[in-house]
This record gives C-alpha cells, structure tokens and sequence, in this order.
C-alpha cells in the first residue's frame, strides 16, 4: 500500500515539473514589438517583412510591405532589395525572415532600423504571431 501511495505521489510530481517544463519553454522570451517604433515607421518610413540577403552588407529582399508612409520619398515594394543601415543590430543570419520598422536616412535614399527611446531600433522575427500583432497594432493607429 505504501509503494502505491509513493507511486502515486512520484507521477503527480513528475507530471508536475513536465508541466512547469513545457510552460517555460514554450512562453520564455515572449517578442514584445515596440509600438513607438512600428508607429514612427508607418509614419515616416515603412514597416515591412523581409528576408536577409547579406547580414555583412545589410542587404534585405521585401517579402511584404505592411504600412508605408504616404510621404516617404522611397516606395519600398515586394522584392525590392534594400540596404538597411544598423540592421546588424537585430544580429540576422542569413536566410532568415525579419519584421522591420524601417526610417528614410536624412539623405532620403536609403532605409535605417527605427530607432527606439534610449537607443538604436532592431528588426523582429517574422514569425506569423508577430506579423499578426504589428498588422494589428499598425490597424489600431
């Protein structure tokens, strides 16, 4: 009988901590857009998914324009490739598909990561849950 109860208490206890577990990693570091930055692109820029070409040269290749400003001399398109100064920020690898708030650079030809209060900006995952939260913050303005 005494095997039984400690059984029963060793599984609740196992069961337990896989549940604590799979909690921890599936809602550790959770991405938190900065509305500032999305809304200072929309304003002044554009807010685009676009895929890394070339981290080293900051190179990105459209994959969707989700705002843009209406007076911003540069009219970002899909498949238009881009220099993003201070991409390196966000550290991208090659390949990967990022969310940015992209600012015209004072000469206007060139695109800059917004920046946030206190600091340089940096680009997002593009993973469908942060596409879906920018559309929606961008919708919300």
């Amino acid at each position: 009988m005494r095997q039984g109860r400690r059984a029963v208490v060793f599984v609740i206890i196992a069961l337990w901590i896989l549940f604590l577990g799979g909690l921890a990693l599936w809602t550790a570091n959770p991405v938190t857009l900065n509305q500032g930055q999305l809304q200072l692109a929309r304003r002044t820029g554009a807010v685009v998914t676009a895929e890394v070409i070339d981290p080293a040269k900051e190179r990105v290749r459209i994959d969707e324009v989700l705002a843009l400003a209406p007076l911003t001399a540069l009219k970002p398109a899909a498949g238009d490739e881009l220099v993003v100064h201070d991409l390196a920020q966000s550290k991208p690898a090659k390949g990967e598909h990022i969310l940015l708030p992209l600012v015209p650079q004072p000469n206007d030809q060139q695109f800059t990561v917004a920046p946030v209060w206190g600091g340089a900006g940096r680009g997002y995952p593009a993973t469908p849950p942060v596409i879906e939260e920018a559309k929606k913050m961008l919708a919300d303005r």
